[in-house]
């Protein structure tokens, strides 16, 4: 088979593994498989699952009701499995605000607000099921349990989709580009989609370029930007570095060549989509990254 439709196939292998389908179903495996010691995860599982439904079936106000007759097509079940996904990563204290925002970009609204305003109402549906630990002024929640390393580490590693190890499909559209089996706006962000024109061409000459690991790099290990100082904090960033390393180790498998899908904001400027790699984020992470075809330049 030509290379270039093996790593097309290959490329769309890797997007299905992302699926929030095949992402909730590791996840509730992963539940199953607790020991007899750790059911306790599984209790809080059963106890979202029945506060979520609770909230779905409540008679609310017109406009509440019309808002959550969005989302009744999701099961109770895959709503918990959303929640406890965007929950149990949460090491730190965090604002409940970036959590609900999380759990709102799989909720499927068109209105971002409308999108947090579920999600941080199913959170609090959610407050005393034992999933997670609040604190007021200001609102912020922690989780209080954890599935083993594993299952932590792929919950991690599957929040963003890697580099593509073919070449992105070109934009010809703000709707059409970038991934082969993923549907994305040009723009990011739900709330900031329109048909104007965009300068696609741009994207796509970011989008032609080959990228790969500097393996010399890799091999030093990222250090945590703030203090761990619990064994809860410890164990996130062990599962973060852990959840690096297979997305390195993964790009390594796929042959060390691999390109970014690129994006505007609402304001023009140009992201590449990524977070383990990602020539956006912290020098760390941009020392890792070189040109895979390089080219003397003479001066």
């Amino acid at each position: 088979m030509d290379t270039a439709i093996t790593k097309r196939v290959e490329q769309i292998t890797i997007e299905d593994s992302y699926s929030r389908i095949n992402i909730r179903a590791n996840v509730k495996q992963a539940i199953l498989d607790m020991t007899s010691e750790e059911e306790v995860i599984y209790d809080i599982f059963a106890a979202t699952q029945s506060a979520i439904l609770g909230y779905l079936t409540g008679d609310y106000y017109e406009s509440k009701n019309k808002r959550i007759a969005h989302i009744m097509d999701i099961t109770s079940e895959d709503l918990a499995l959303e929640v406890m996904i965007a929950v149990l990563p949460v090491t730190r204290k965090s604002p409940v605000q970036s959590i609900a925002t999380r759990l709102a970009n799989q909720l499927g609204y068109d209105n971002v607000f409308d999108g947090v305003r579920t999600a941080a109402e199913l959170l609090g549906a959610c407050a005393k099921t034992g999933l997670y630990q609040v604190w007021l002024n200001p609102i912020t929640i922690q989780a209080t349990v954890s599935l083993p390393a594993d299952a932590m580490t792929y919950i991690e590693k599957t929040q963003y989709m890697n580099p593509m190890v073919c070449q992105p499909v070109n934009w010809t559209d703000n709707n059409n580009g970038g991934y082969i089996s993923v549907c994305q706006s040009v723009i990011l962000g739900k709330h900031n989609r329109h048909d104007k024109k965009q300068a696609v061409d741009a994207l796509n000459i970011a989008q032609s370029v080959e990228w790969e690991l500097d393996m010399q790099m890799v091999n030093y290990i990222e250090k945590p930007k703030n203090a761990c100082t619990t064994k809860q904090q410890i164990d996130g960033h062990i599962r973060q570095t852990n959840s690096a390393l297979d997305v390195y180790q993964d790009l390594v498998d796929q042959g060390n060549s691999f390109y970014f899908v690129w994006r505007f904001d609402f304001r023009g400027r140009m992201y590449n989509s990524g977070y383990y790699v990602s020539i956006q984020s912290t020098d760390y992470k941009k020392s890792i990254l070189n040109f895979a075809k390089k080219q003397v330049i003479n001066g």
